[in-house]
């Protein structure tokens, strides 16, 4: 610790952190060929006030929204480009719900509702659930407090329509003045629970809880009578669902948070809440598409959107060959895509958003991929900051919170300096990220001791984001008067 400690002081300068040994070339080839598929990154430079020096623009609000992947918007331009509702449009909607299913590994039997966003999603989600009948006075719900208020607020309001109970689960903090809380999942489950609410990760912590493992619990204790309802989007930019091996009903993403567009999607189990709804609305059709899609879609779904998810699933497609050169991925049947920048020379190359071309096998292995960047990334960034003895990481102890996966979703305070403060100087300094208290639980600011109202500050990165990044933003945060 000593050595260390001496060749800091004589360098003077910390060196750039590096990826761990094996992976450097994979994630720069990876790392390299995302970039070149984002507009962004052909013109993120901005200009700071005291100096025509032009800087280079890094983007580490991820979690807020994602760049949007060229064959992406050229797919959406093709859809506004030719409009026909009935065809074109209907067979859009189609190829996007089978993009969703591909990229999240749902089974062609498996619907997905298309919508605005998530909120939304669920939000008719849980107004269904009292539409029908599917919860009652004497029911309870169990609700995560890791959760985004998207998958609290509804099912709040669901349980005061029919009078249910809410039981909080909350893994952090003492609630002992609250009697409906518990730190023990187990505890808050018996023959009375009908919904248990779950974010695959926090949008705050960004620690991952094993779904897999908590549903299987769920089911048992309820003798499967609870229904298992996931917020997938703080965690899909990330990694790969995989939502058949997890056996939750029901699981949500938002493409805009997922290098797409404006658009979410709401997974359901068939053998499992689906069929409950098929039953209660009299249907016994393998084909629940006549059912669940006219009563959780409002209004005309988003063509142009889908055509957008459609683009997606192609980029995702390409991930998985990025690294070719290493043995990884399958190129058979596919056509390599154009850099960014380039779509105004290739009008006779319009994409195909009629057919889905990302297969289940190529989103495992394109998410693989993106998990080569990031990991090293998450590590570099979050040991860059424990260096600093002021900086409080907002995060779970990763043994007794559970956590199977750390993602690079990184929140944090400073005990001298206003998040506000350092957020200024990160923005004047050309790095995008963003204070907020990001729409969580009260139970989770008081679990972790901040106060909600005035937040704190957020760093998130995807597979596009570079080591030199990381290095560029620890480097600013070093200028602070007070910071170290």
């Amino acid at each position: 610790e000593r050595k260390a400690a001496k060749k800091e002081q004589t360098s003077g300068k910390e060196e750039e952190p590096k990826p761990k040994e094996g992976t450097k070339c994979q994630s720069q080839v990876i790392s390299e060929f995302a970039r070149s598929q984002f507009p962004y990154f052909l013109c993120s430079t901005t200009t700071d006030d005291s100096t025509e020096q032009p800087k280079e623009q890094i983007f580490f609000e991820n979690a807020g929204g994602s760049q949007v992947a060229q064959v992406v918007i050229d797919s959406i331009t093709a859809s506004l480009s030719f409009r026909h509702r009935a065809v074109v449009g209907t067979r859009t909607k189609k190829a996007a719900r089978e993009t969703f299913q591909r990229l999240l590994g749902a089974r062609p039997i498996d619907p997905i509702v298309l919508g605005a966003n998530a909120s939304s999603l669920l939000s008719s989600l849980a107004d269904l659930y009292v539409q029908l009948g599917l919860l009652t006075e004497n029911d309870e719900i169990v609700i995560s407090s890791e959760n985004h208020l998207a998958n609290v607020q509804p099912w709040e309001r669901a349980a005061r329509s029919v009078g249910a109970t809410i039981r909080w689960w909350t893994p952090v903090g003492s609630y002992q003045e609250l009697s409906s809380s518990c730190a023990n999942l187990e505890d808050l489950l018996n023959a009375n629970t009908r919904i248990v609410t779950l974010p695959h990760a926090s949008n705050v912590l960004g620690q991952m809880r094993d779904i897999e493992g908590l549903t299987r619990a769920i089911k048992q204790k309820t003798l499967g009578r609870a229904h298992v309802v996931v917020d997938g989007v703080a965690a899909s930019p990330h990694v790969f669902a995989n939502v058949n091996r997890l056996q939750a009903d029901w699981y949500v993403v938002s493409g805009h948070k997922l290098f797409g567009p404006h658009v979410g999607g709401l997974y359901g189990r068939k053998d499992g809440a689906v069929d409950e709804i098929l039953e209660v609305s009299g249907t016994t059709s393998e084909d629940c598409s006549d059912v669940v899609y006219p009563l959780l879609e409002k209004g005309t779904v988003n063509y142009e959107g889908c055509a957008g998810i459609v683009g997606l699933g192609q980029y995702i497609d390409s991930l998985a060959c990025c690294n070719i050169q290493s043995g990884h991925g399958n190129t058979r049947n596919r056509q390599p895509l154009q850099h960014a920048g380039e779509s105004s020379q290739r009008s006779s190359t319009r994409p195909n958003i009629l057919e889905p071309s990302l297969t289940i096998e190529n989103a495992n292995e394109g998410y693989a991929n993106i998990r080569i960047v990031e990991e090293p990334l998450a590590e570099a960034l979050l040991e860059g900051l424990r260096q600093f003895p002021m900086v409080k990481i907002i995060e779970g102890n990763e043994k007794e919170f559970g956590s199977v996966m750390r993602l690079p979703i990184v929140s944090w305070l400073h005990e001298n300096i206003a998040v506000e403060n350092i957020y200024n100087i990160c923005d004047k300094n050309g790095i995008s990220c963003r204070v907020s208290s990001f729409l969580c639980t009260q139970m989770l600011a008081d679990g972790f001791g901040f106060d909600i109202e005035k937040g704190f500050l957020r760093v998130s990165l995807a597979h596009y984001n570079t080591m030199h990044e990381v290095h560029c933003f620890l480097e600013c945060l070093k200028t602070i008067p007070g910071f170290v």
